[in-house]
């Protein structure tokens, strides 16, 4: 799904949980491509197909970051770095008990993708970021949030290694300027999501 000139959201269905989806996101620049988050293990031809349908090569993929270490979310990285070993992953500094070339801290920009910014999100992992693109009023969200049936929720504190440290987070992101949101699990969601994410929290 083509989110404007420069972002899409693919919707990559789980080969373990058929009703299941991820939503990887990918951020172009001229001939320079980051994905975020690498859907379930084994998915690298789904992830291919997608490039495809989407009009995009995915030889141009430079650039990975990981918004945790969850293996949903990290699950096909090794394999495309086989495939194409130049890539540079990206994570934050918090979650490297992966092989990471870039280490990454609240409020760095991305290399080569200027208009991204990282923001520190703890509490669903120690090291959990989501990344806000504030030309496009867009925060690709992670884990952080989750959607259902088009409402914004929190995620389930169970799934949360410290509940608090996460609703501290959430209060976090509710001071910027997001009018689009993507959730790892839910998809997007268009609207007044500051709002929305305040509800949430006070």
């Amino acid at each position: 799904m083509k989110v404007n000139d420069n972002i899409y959201m693919l919707k990559i269905p789980s080969k373990m949980q058929p009703d299941q989806f991820t939503h990887p996101v990918i951020i172009t620049n001229k001939d320079k491509i980051l994905l975020i988050d690498s859907a379930y293990p084994g998915e690298l031809e789904t992830i291919k197909n997608a490039f495809y349908n989407e009009g995009l090569d995915i030889n141009n993929l430079s650039h990975i970051i990981l918004t945790h270490k969850g293996f949903d979310n990290l699950g096909c990285t090794k394999n495309i770095l086989k495939t194409f070993p130049n890539i540079k992953v990206m994570a934050h500094s918090n979650d490297g008990k992966f092989s990471i070339d870039v280490k990454l801290n609240n409020n760095d920009f991305i290399p080569d993708f200027k208009n991204v910014r990282v923001i520190s999100t703890p509490g669903h992992s120690p090291g959990h970021i989501s990344l806000y693109v504030k030309d496009q009023e867009l925060l690709v969200a992670g884990n952080l949030l989750d959607i259902e049936l088009n409402l914004l929720k929190l995620t389930d504190k169970g799934l949360n290694i410290d509940n608090q440290t996460y609703i501290n987070s959430v209060k976090k992101v509710s001071n910027l300027s997001i009018n689009k949101v993507i959730s790892y699990h839910g998809g997007m969601l268009e609207g007044t999501i500051t709002q929305g994410i305040k509800c949430l929290v006070n």
